[in-house]
């Protein structure tokens, strides 16, 4: 699969400039399948279909565990919250490098906000 995260651009800049997420910053993550053999040929693969996407709220006021997921899957308009001890959730609690965030994979973060840029 491909994945791509988005995030809302007023929350990057306050990130940018606090060095932190604000209360409510939303995450976009986007699934998408894999297209190997695109017409016309490029090398490596493609987007093809979205499978799903999830909402990433970070809010440690409004959540007890400072952050929220929601998965929506098969072209729902609707998702309900993903419960606590969900395998992604543990993920992003044990590997996420920066506040349950996975910036070590994203070269623009993990440099501003890793101390030693992994």
């Amino acid at each position: 699969m491909i994945q791509i995260v988005q995030m809302e651009p007023g929350a990057y800049r306050y990130l940018k400039q606090h060095g932190n997420y604000a209360d409510g910053t939303m995450l976009s993550l986007s699934f998408y399948n894999t297209q190997e053999k695109p017409s016309p040929a490029v090398d490596g693969v493609v987007q093809k279909d979205l499978a799903s996407f999830e909402i990433h709220i970070l809010d440690r006021e409004k959540y007890s565990d400072k952050r929220a997921f929601f998965l929506f899957q098969n072209g729902d308009n609707t998702a309900g919250m993903i419960p606590k001890g969900n395998a992604c959730i543990d993920c992003h609690e044990k590997d996420a490098e920066y506040d349950g965030t996975f910036v070590q994979f994203y070269p623009v973060l993990r440099d501003r906000l890793l101390p030693e840029g992994l």
